[in-house]
């Protein structure tokens, strides 16, 4: 009996270290893959751009299919994505890539998913707002930005100086500044100066 015990403890623990390896590995390639979708070279020639933009239809495309049934891994890879195409200038395939996460993720993942929160931040930012609701969206993606505590303080950021954005879009000032001192502190405190 105590042998059977020994050896279920160690298969036990074997699998387990297996386990931490394989998502440590699915981690790292998930990393490699969402900053090459990223990486924009402005400079890049009339070709190598049109490749790109292939590539990212194309990848686009194929998330429906190959990441069902992993709604915060479909998330990534849009945001990703829409990343990507406004890096290359072409706003409006970031605003399709956005609404399409936001709209899926709102169907699938509870209110205060993370994942979801972080592209409702992102729709705000550099002009890609996504429908008339845009403050409606970070004033939830903010919330829950802050209900993920330390996890969440670097997106909480974000969605404060996106939402600072858009009220001093809108005759909103006092807002506005309210938004910037609360995004100064928090990084200066919680994130720290050589935080990128």
């Amino acid at each position: 009996v105590f042998a059977a015990l020994l050896v279920s403890s160690i298969v036990s623990l074997w699998q387990a270290q297996t386990a931490r390896e394989e998502a440590r590995r699915a981690a790292a390639i998930k990393e490699f893959l969402l900053a090459l979708i990223r990486q924009a070279d402005p400079m890049a020639s009339a070709a190598t751009r049109e490749s790109d933009v292939a590539l990212l239809s194309a990848a686009e495309e194929r998330i429906a299919t190959e990441v069902a049934g992993q709604p915060e891994v479909t998330i990534e890879l849009r945001l990703a994505i829409a990343d990507a195409y406004a890096n290359r200038g072409m706003l409006d395939r970031a605003r399709a890539t956005l609404r399409t996460a936001i709209s899926e993720g709102q169907h699938v993942l509870g209110p205060n998913n993370a994942a979801l929160a972080h592209a409702r931040i992102k729709a705000a930012q550099n002009f890609l707002h996504v429908g008339d609701d845009v403050l409606q969206q970070l004033d939830q993606g903010i919330a829950t930005a802050r209900s993920l505590g330390s996890r969440g303080q670097r997106m909480l950021v974000e969605g404060l100086l996106n939402r600072a954005a858009v009220r001093s879009w809108s005759s909103m000032s006092a807002q506005f500044e309210t938004d910037i001192r609360e995004a100064y502190e928090l990084a200066r405190t919680a994130l720290g100066p050589g935080d990128p």
